[in-house]
Order: structure tokens, then sequence, then C-alpha cells
């Protein structure tokens, strides 16, 4: 509704009283507000002002308090966790489509679901050979996937990690390659970062990082396993075409793997 109905986010006291509505029905407790921040006087004009009025109009909405998700998770303990549907996403009324082909907000943007399916699959691969690599050190690979945000937020020493994920004897070399890989992991989530796939036009930068996101996933997992991907599936690229100046997301992909092994 805040993102994708312009009509929503234009009078702050009747979305104000749609809030009141929404909190009494739920007899309080937290209410999440899903929306992103260029929607603010970018997407759309004068929100900006609309959302200094909802967050500072004071003594008219004393009974609301204003938080975030980690700043509530300090200030109250969980008694309850849900897991995600997947797959899922926040997105236009078209759902999931939005970030895997073409939608109803998105007409003429075909590249996406050939890029989609490529990703898919090159994601697979990227997957397969870190599970391959990393069960020599660990028995649960995604756990320890899981947990590497610790480290990549710098909160945990990587080798402290391994450790407490019950591997041993692994040396200074061990650590580099186990470091490089899990950057791999990085990138290949990356590849499905959401802007990517937003706009419909795939000559987009967007796109491009996406793509070279997986080009440097690729180029990870190869230097650390030894392990070549496969050419078919560099090839699946190829069906990805922008429709005005013709650049193909193969070309983006090798070009990518080309500047990684020369800055090397």
């Amino acid at each position: 509704m805040v993102s994708f109905i312009p009509e929503s986010t234009v009078n702050g006291d009747r979305f104000m009283h749609t809030i009141r509505e929404k909190i009494s029905q739920d007899e309080g407790g937290l209410n999440v507000i899903a929306s992103d921040g260029e929607l603010y006087g970018h997407h759309q004009k004068f929100r900006d002002i609309f959302l200094d009025y909802l967050l500072n109009s004071g003594e008219n909405y004393q009974d609301i308090n204003w938080t975030y998700p980690g700043r509530w998770l300090q200030e109250n303990s969980v008694d309850a966790r849900a897991m995600l549907v997947s797959p899922s996403s926040w997105s236009c009324f078209h759902g999931v489509d939005r970030w895997k082909k073409e939608c109803g907000c998105t007409l003429g943007a075909n590249w996406k679901e050939p890029l989609y399916r490529s990703f898919s699959e090159i994601a697979g691969w990227l997957d397969q050979e870190y599970v391959r690599f990393i069960s020599g050190y660990l028995t649960d690979p995604w756990q320890f996937r899981n947990k590497y945000i610790k480290v990549f937020n710098g909160q945990q020493a990587l080798s402290d990690l391994l450790t407490e994920e019950g591997a041993s004897n692994f040396s200074i070399n061990d650590l580099e390659k186990i470091n490089m890989l899990m950057k791999a992991q990085v990138k290949r989530q990356r590849m499905f970062i959401s802007c990517g796939w937003f706009h419909q036009e795939f000559h987009r930068i967007e796109p491009q990082n996406n793509i070279a996101y997986a080009a440097m996933a690729v180029w990870l997992t190869e230097k650390v396993t030894g392990e070549k991907i496969t050419t078919e599936l560099v090839d699946t690229l190829a069906e990805v075409r922008d429709k005005k100046s013709g650049l193909r997301a193969d070309t983006v992909f090798t070009q990518t793997l080309l500047r990684a092994e020369n800055e090397a």
C-alpha cells in the first residue's frame, strides 16, 4: 500500500487514522510498515513532507510510538518465530513475478525470465561447489553460511566461527580459501538483489551489477575449488539481450571475469 498506491501517502492524517484502526484491531503490539526510502520525495513528489509530518507531529499522535525492527528486538524479548514462505517478496501487486519475469508493471521486460533461469542454474553450481569444498571442514555448510554474517559484520573472527561449528586442524592457507569462498557466497546472494529486476530495461546499471556479482561469485569459487563452470551454463546468458543496444548478458559476464583475472 505505502509504496504502490500513491493515494495512500497523500494525506498524513488519513494515513494515521488507518494506522490507529489497525492497532486497535491488533490490540497494540508491533505493526510493521514496509517501504523503500526512495519513495519519499523521489518516486513520489512531496512525500518527504508527508514522512516528516508523520514522524514529528508530536501531540497529535502521542499514542503511537515509532520504532524499527532492530531497536524493537533490543527492547523486547522474542517468544515466537516464523518462517518465511519461499519464494516471497514485498513488491508490486504482481508479487514475486516482478523479480523473475515480465509483469504488468514492467511490460516489455522479457529479458527477466531467461536471466532468472540462468542465474538459478549458476547459483545451483555455486552452491554445489560450496558444499563440496566446505564439507571437508564442517558437517553443516548452510548453518555455517548463515552464521557467516557475524564475520561479514566484523563481530566474529572466521577462525572462531569455524571452531564453533566443529572445524579443526585448518591452516592459514585453509582460512584464506574459506574466506574467499564465503565472499563468493555473499556475491551469490547479491546476484538476486532486487534493484536489478525492478525496472523494464536491461541496459540499466542495476541488471549489469547483478551479472557482475554472479561473475565474481563464479570467479572466486573457481579460484578456491579449482573447478570450472561449464560453458553451457554461461552460454544460457546469451538469451538475455537488450532490445535497443543489443547488449547481451553473457558479454557482461565474461568481461567481468576478464577484469577480475587481470586485476588479480
